[in-house]
C-alpha cells in the first residue's frame, strides 16, 4: 500500500501538471508544462481520490526556469575556470535574481494564474526562480 507522503507527492505532481497545462491568459507569457518529477512506479499505480478533509494543507513548490539558462551556464564557467577574467568572481547576495531570475511579469503571471486556479499563498522566491 502506497503511504500518506507518497500519496501527497504524486498529489502534489498532479496539481503542478494541472496548472501548467492550460492556457497562459491572453497578453501573458506563455506557462510551459513542468516536467512531472516522480517514480514511474508510483504513477502507473497512483488513483485518484477525492479529497474529503475540508482544511487539507499541501505545499507545493514551483521552478521557473531562469531568464537565460546560456548565460547563465557561461557564467558559471567562466567564474570556476582558473584562468577567466571573471574566476571566482560570484554573485554577490541578491544579484542573482536582478541577473539570472524570471521577470517580475513571468512571476507575476504564474502567481496569478496559480492563484485564479484556487491555489493560495502564492508568493516569489528570493532568486526569482
Amino acid at each position: 500500500m502506497v503511504n500518506l507522503r507518497t500519496k501527497a507527492a504524486v498529489a502534489a505532481t498532479l496539481v503542478a501538471a494541472a496548472a501548467f497545462a492550460g492556457p497562459a491568459a491572453q497578453g501573458t507569457a506563455a506557462v510551459r508544462s513542468p516536467a512531472v518529477i516522480a517514480p514511474a512506479h508510483v504513477l502507473a499505480t497512483s488513483q485518484y481520490h477525492a479529497l474529503r478533509a475540508t482544511n487539507l494543507v499541501i505545499g507545493l513548490d514551483f521552478y521557473v526556469p531562469p531568464r537565460s539558462p546560456a548565460d547563465l551556464a557561461h557564467f558559471i564557467a567562466s567564474v570556476s575556470t582558473p584562468g577567466s577574467a571573471t574566476y571566482h568572481r560570484y554573485l554577490a547576495r541578491g544579484q542573482f535574481a536582478s541577473r539570472f531570475g524570471a521577470t517580475a511579469a513571468t512571476i507575476s503571471s504564474v502567481s496569478s494564474y496559480l492563484s485564479s486556479h484556487g491555489l493560495s499563498s502564492v508568493s516569489g522566491s528570493a532568486d526569482h526562480l
